[in-house]
């Protein structure tokens, strides 16, 4: 399992990553966003979709993703961040990454006590 530093660490990068770009973009007029810039963290992100996709439906992750990301900028847009997740049926405050990496474990990830082994539940989802 990527520990919750290491998520951090990679999704501020795509963050800072992407508004770089953006900025770049806005004031020489580049277009970076079809470059290899840009798709190397497409890749980054495209790769933890996919590595929590083992935990869960690939299409329920990848929406939460692009919701998160990009719906609520990564949690700064917390009216947005608040709405719409949740786990077994209530609601769960996303409004950072370590927010989102939590609601990851919660919404796809269940913890066996016993093994301490992270493993799939399919109903952790509610």
């Amino acid at each position: 399992m990527i520990e919750k530093k290491i998520f951090v660490k990679m999704m501020n990068g795509i963050k800072s990553g992407i508004k770089s770009i953006e900025i770049v973009e806005e004031t020489l007029g580049l277009p970076l966003s079809r470059g290899k810039i840009y798709d190397g963290f497409v890749e980054i992100y495209e790769a933890l979709i996919d590595y929590f996709s083992i935990y869960g439906a690939h299409s329920d992750i990848e929406d939460d993703f692009d919701f998160f990301c990009w719906e609520t900028e990564f949690g700064k847009r917390k009216e947005r961040a608040s709405e719409c997740f949740s786990v077994k049926g209530k609601m769960f405050e996303v409004n950072s990454i370590e927010d989102f990496y939590d609601y990851l474990l919660k919404a796809y990830v269940n913890e066996d006590k016993e093994t301490q082994e992270l493993q799939f539940n399919p109903i952790s989802r509610g």
